[in-house]
């Protein structure tokens, strides 16, 4: 009769030896306890952010990684624009993730992503800043959603994680599609 406890014993602890093999970076999943915004936030960007963006999907390290060791690549682009960037990413400038955007970046915006997805509003996206306390990249991510991509993926963990994994990374450069 015993037989049932440790059944259960045993799935759990087959659990729990799975969540630990999952990796976790620079607090990329930590529930800050921050209601998600349907509109992008302002300053200070510097600050804990939701689990979620309205209308996208979160990505880890791990996921990220996967997707990038595959083809279709997606479309990587750097919400922030600080000193490196992951290796296979595009910068469109500091702009593009804050509360309003201003002058060019108005403009820019939605014809760099046109042209860095060839036209595909299906085609993955993946934004990203400094970390789960960076506003830039979710913000973002809520402008293509509104400019009708379908695919928008939020790296929640941003260069912080992406470097504690061991990612490879580059200089910060403005992409040809941002000019």
């Amino acid at each position: 009769m015993h037989y049932p406890r440790i059944g259960i014993l045993a799935v759990t602890l087959c659990i729990a030896a799975a969540s630990a093999w999952a990796s976790e970076y620079a607090d990329e999943s930590k529930d800050w306890g921050v209601s998600e915004m349907s509109r992008p936030k302002g300053p200070p960007y510097s600050s804990p952010t939701p689990l979620k963006v309205p209308g996208a999907k979160t990505v880890t390290t791990d996921d990220l990684k996967a997707m990038l060791a595959k083809e279709p690549k997606p479309v990587v682009i750097d919400a922030l624009g600080s000193a490196t960037m992951i290796e296979s990413a595009q910068g469109l400038g500091s702009g593009i993730g804050e509360q309003r955007m201003f002058g060019r970046d108005v403009a820019m915006f939605p014809k760099a992503l046109g042209a860095l997805t060839e036209g595909d509003k299906g085609k993955p996206i993946v934004f990203y800043c400094r970390s789960s306390s960076c506003w830039h990249s979710y913000n973002a991510s809520l402008r293509a959603v509104e400019a009708g991509y379908t695919n928008v993926l939020w790296y929640r963990g941003g260069i912080d994680a992406w470097q504690q994994s061991g990612g490879a990374t580059v200089p910060y450069a403005v992409s040809g599609a941002a000019k």
